[in-house]
């Protein structure tokens, strides 16, 4: 543990469990990202032997948790967490030290060219990564932060925000997925992960979709009993879940599947009642019923959907914080941009 001026301390948890315990607080629509990986890490089967060290790190200012940085061995990128609730009144000089603090003390247990992408708030992640370049050069590696991988905009939906149902019955049934589905679903599932061109092995792709199959919580679409697309969900806390992926088929596509199934599973998922839509059951998600549902979006296209069914994503407009966007409950802005974003050494001269 690590001491700094303003109360900041540094500590690093011994393993996913203890990081976990200490993140119950937080538990809300913006930290889903980091406390429902850390969840979802802990269903996975172990990683083989030789595989990467694991790092749970967060800087504290006395008793509350101001960031988080995390990377289990299978994960694809490390997740920088940042709590609203204890991020909302301090000043910029403290979030500096705070960022300062993380940056100096991870590259100590670790080495200069760890953390090379990194997945979090934008304004976070290149604070971030601007005092790890710091922290690099001071041991000798000179880095230069590369563009953006991935940008896209989080928001959530809770119960106070999610739209009504169908008031005419809807021509597509939804259903919960099994592991019986797993031969229809995967040619559907591997045009979705195609796009933009395949990261992963075949094995790899049917491994993970087996996976999310039995954890029970993703719904196939029929029209007419064909498949029409699909909606899988992850990243389960006791008061979140995320929704991972949305696809519908090309030629089903413009027809409203797509804003059906966010809607119909928001409703019911956060325990709003009637879902009015057919293949629901009545009782309550295993998961059991939540508080909020949170997503990542990446088109204003998408953002309009996605906003229809209950997600709480401003209109994009000039003056996107007078143009919605806020917690009906709280008030708090209630989406932010968040990006993966990587390292790389300085070409040698």
């Amino acid at each position: 543990m690590t001491m700094k001026p303003e109360g900041l301390r540094f500590v690093r948890f011994p393993g996913a469990a203890d990081m976990i315990e200490a993140l119950q607080p937080y538990d809300d629509g913006f930290m889903n990202g980091t406390l429902g990986t850390l969840y979802d890490n802990l269903k996975l089967p172990s990683p083989p032997e030789g595989s990467g060290e694991a790092y749970y790190m967060a800087i504290y200012r006395g008793s509350d948790i101001l960031l988080t940085l995390a990377a289990a061995p299978t994960d694809r990128a490390w997740g920088l967490g940042c709590p609203q609730t204890a991020m909302s009144d301090i000043p910029p000089a403290v979030f500096k030290e705070a960022i300062d603090l993380l940056a100096k003390s991870a590259i100590e247990i670790t080495h200069p060219l760890a953390v090379n992408k990194l997945y979090g708030e934008k304004g976070t992640v290149d604070a971030f990564f601007h005092s790890w370049v710091d922290a690099a050069a001071s041991k000798g590696t000179r880095l230069r932060i590369n563009d953006p991988l991935l940008d896209t905009r989080a928001s959530y939906a809770t119960p106070q925000s999610v739209t009504s149902p169908p008031s005419t019955t809807p021509h597509y049934r939804i259903f919960r997925a099994t592991g019986d589905d797993f031969a229809e679903l995967f040619p559907m599932y591997l045009d979705f992960t195609n796009t933009g061109g395949r990261t992963q092995s075949l094995d790899v792709e049917e491994a993970h979709l087996r996976f999310v199959l039995d954890l029970g919580n993703s719904w196939l679409c029929r029209v007419d009993n064909a498949l029409a697309g699909f909606i899988v969900l992850g990243r389960s806390t006791p008061k979140t879940i995320a929704i991972r992926h949305v696809y519908v088929a090309p030629e089903h596509r413009r027809k409203g599947i797509a804003e059906g199934l966010v809607r119909a599973i928001n409703r019911y998922y956060l325990g709003v009642r009637p879902v009015g839509y057919e293949g629901f059951p009545e009782d309550d998600p295993p998961v059991g019923v939540k508080s909020f549902i949170c997503l990542n979006a990446i088109d204003a296209a998408a953002e309009n959907i996605y906003r229809r069914a209950g997600f709480l994503f401003p209109l994009r407009t000039a003056d996107e914080e007078a143009a919605g966007g806020r917690d009906p409950i709280t008030g708090r802005k209630a989406w932010q941009q968040s990006v993966l974003r990587g390292v790389e050494p300085e070409p040698v001269p």
